[in-house]
């Protein structure tokens, strides 16, 4: 009787433990809006990358400066947020005078400058002349049941038309809203690094790996 007792408590405790899996599941599919398989999929790939361990990142090379937008940025420039367009057109000039093959403004400049208007043109004529900015766009791939499409398309970024070297920046993650990989185009349109790495070697602005 009490090996059967036994037996019976752990079926019990299985019975109850799949039952919560399924349940969880269940929720998880409500919740994050994504089915039971694709579910496992995710939870599987998770899983592989633990296994396999952080890749080998490449050494730092001299050749990629990242200029980054901090607290010393904003104490030691008198214009508050968001600075006159005049700055980058200076910061545009000095790079290019410097050596720069290529600068990328991980910036989305959206309508007119807050400051003057003649610093919109500023920019626009040094984007020009120096022949090696790469602009941030985004991309209106929310909503899977359609794409909106504009007469006009600028990606967001004021500066589009000055020069067509642009790369979305948005984040795209899976369904689950967690970051697992890196996507060098969406839409036709190459991704803000996927766009550096174009201009650098002078090819054509919306090539992507998908569409040569």
């Amino acid at each position: 009787m009490k090996i059967q007792k036994k037996d019976l408590q752990r079926k019990l405790t299985l019975s109850g433990v799949a039952a919560l899996s399924v349940l969880l599941l269940l929720v998880a599919e409500q919740f994050f809006h994504i089915g039971l398989v694709e579910r496992l999929e995710l939870a599987s790939l998770d899983f592989r990358h633990q296994i396999r361990g952080a890749r080998i990142t490449p050494s730092l090379s001299t050749n990629v400066v990242v200029v980054e937008i901090g607290e010393d940025s904003f104490e030691s420039l008198p214009d508050r947020w968001p600075w006159p367009r005049s700055y980058y057109a200076k910061a545009i000039r000095n790079l290019t005078k410097a050596g720069a093959r290529v600068i990328g403004i991980d910036i989305i400049f959206v309508g007119k400058d807050p400051h003057r208007p003649e610093n919109d043109e500023e920019l626009r004529v040094m984007i020009r002349e120096a022949g090696n900015v790469v602009l941030a766009g985004r991309l209106d791939i929310d909503n899977k049941s359609y794409r909106i499409i504009r007469s006009s398309e600028d990606y967001g970024n004021e500066f589009f038309r000055t020069d067509s070297s642009l790369g979305f920046v948005n984040v795209l993650k899976d369904p689950d809203e967690v970051v697992r990989r890196y996507v060098p185009s969406a839409e036709y349109l190459p991704s803000f690094g996927f766009a550096i790495f174009n201009k650098y070697f002078y090819l054509p602005p919306f090539l992507t790996p998908y569409r040569s």
